[in-house]
């Protein structure tokens, strides 16, 4: 019980000082809490996906990185720690999941046989696309291409997540419009 609580102690005195982004140490001691963490961090993601703990522990680092500061509780690093890597791992797992969605759409577009469909008209993915404007095209590629995340949409659009929402079903109606006047 005393090493455990001790680590506690640690973390919590560690967490504070790099929540405090004023601080001259504040760099410092996140570096130290990332070190005193690093192995409870790998083995937990490793045990969830061994194939995307790195990047999943990468990403998270960055994210505990620029939002320690909204730590309430410093006592509680751990536990807040833990669930951004859980939450890392499952984006990634989601992420590969649409990406071989993709992969699979896209090898079973190349065996198509299109004089199996003589009268079926069939929009390139491009057409539907150019009925969008460039801002909802970008957004519909990075979520269903990429496979990002709503959260990770609205940070590279620089927008609200309600906006990212918005803007989708807006696309969405766009394209299910252009579908259904062919």
């Amino acid at each position: 019980m005393g090493r455990h609580s001790d680590i506690n102690a640690r973390t919590a005195y560690l967490a504070r000082i790099a929540a405090d982004t004023a601080s001259s140490d504040a760099k410092a001691a996140f570096t130290e809490l990332v070190r005193l963490w690093h192995p409870r961090w790998t083995a937990f993601a490793r045990s969830r996906a061994p194939d995307l703990a790195d990047d999943a522990l990468q990403e998270a680092a960055l994210h505990m990185a620029r939002n320690i500061a909204r730590l309430r509780d410093p006592a509680r690093f751990g536990g807040w720690s833990m669930t951004i890597i859980a939450r890392r791992v499952r984006d990634l797992q989601r992420r590969a999941v649409r990406r071989r969605r993709y992969e699979n759409d896209a090898a079973r577009e190349t065996e198509w046989d299109p004089g199996q469909a003589h009268s079926n008209a069939v929009l390139d993915a491009d057409t539907v696309l150019s009925a969008l404007s460039p801002e909802q095209s970008a957004l519909v590629r990075a979520y269903y291409i990429e496979g990002l995340s709503g959260p990770e949409l609205a940070r590279r659009f620089n927008v609200p997540i309600g906006t990212v929402k918005s803007r989708l079903h807006a696309a969405r109606k766009t394209m299910r419009d252009q579908l259904s006047s062919t």
